[in-house]
């Protein structure tokens, strides 16, 4: 204990070549914080100061990625984004492609931060990714809507608005034209 040091009842070749902390660590001096790496329990300053100067020995820095390779990243998920909306006609194919790419992002960013130390900011990506996504999906929905409407002014021409809704169900449920016989009645 730091008493059996102030009274030199230990050995001093104990601290030869050693770095030595003294601080209290009592919780009733409040000297405990919160980290970044652990949110949820409060960590002592002396650990802290600790965890630092072992940082500094180790030479295990955090390395941060520049903006050259933020800009490059992200421009290459963008184009594998747009890659998968040319090969894709559905948009829930889309959704989930992208999806796919984006979590491999993800995971291609906690695999260079665990082995090389390096941290990519992937937050502005996500947060792409959610605009892009509900940008294409409006723009899908508001094209199918164009194009609903067209095919409906089109067979209100020549058939009642009840018909036409109904071949405009119909065609979205199978897209493409299907038989089923019905008692009905034609009048001239």
């Amino acid at each position: 204990s730091f008493i059996d040091v102030l009274e030199n009842n230990v050995d001093s070749n104990i601290f030869t070549n050693k770095v030595v902390f003294i601080w209290a660590t009592a919780s009733d001096i409040h000297d405990e914080f919160l980290t970044p790496y652990n949110t949820s329990n409060f960590m002592p300053w002396v650990v802290i100061h600790a965890n630092m100067l072992n940082t500094l020995l180790t030479k295990k820095y955090l390395y941060y990625e520049n903006i050259f390779s933020f800009l490059i990243l992200n421009f290459i998920l963008f184009l594998i984004f747009i890659l998968i909306f040319l090969r894709t006609r559905s948009i829930l194919i889309w959704i989930i492609y992208s999806f796919l790419a984006l979590i491999w992002f993800i995971i291609f960013s906690v695999a260079l931060f665990v082995l090389f130390w390096i941290l990519i900011e992937i937050f502005p990506t996500i947060i792409a990714y959610i605009f892009i996504s509900l940008a294409i999906y409006l723009k899908k929905y508001f094209e199918e809507k164009k194009s609903k409407d067209q095919i409906k002014s089109m067979f209100s021409k020549y058939i009642s608005e009840d018909v036409a809704n109904e071949l405009i169900k119909l065609w979205i449920d199978s897209l493409k034209l299907w038989w089923r016989e019905k008692v009905i009645s034609v009048f001239f």
